[in-house]
């Protein structure tokens, strides 16, 4: 698995145990559905004041013609305004 990060610490506002669980979903099912000592990549990127994660790989896919089950997630927010204070 290839590592690729555009800054060396991303401090996003999430969920954590969320994020966690979907990248090791994310993760687990490129190792799973890709051939045997294929390139998984995972990378990270700013657009926009949001954090994007990747998890690219070369295994089978989702069919086109059944785009319903492509599965995307809302970008994390990256240095969010402080909560309010009480």
């Amino acid at each position: 698995i290839d590592l690729i990060m555009e800054e060396e610490q991303l401090d996003v506002y999430a969920d954590y145990s969320q994020i966690q669980q979907v990248m090791y979903n994310l993760i687990d099912n490129a190792i799973k559905f890709s051939k045997n000592n294929s390139q998984i990549e995972v990378e990270t990127s700013i657009r926009l004041n949001k954090a994007y994660i990747y998890v690219k790989d070369h295994g089978i896919g989702i069919a086109s013609q059944n785009p319903s089950h492509n599965a995307t997630a809302a970008p994390a927010e990256v240095n969010p305004p402080a909560p309010p204070r009480k």
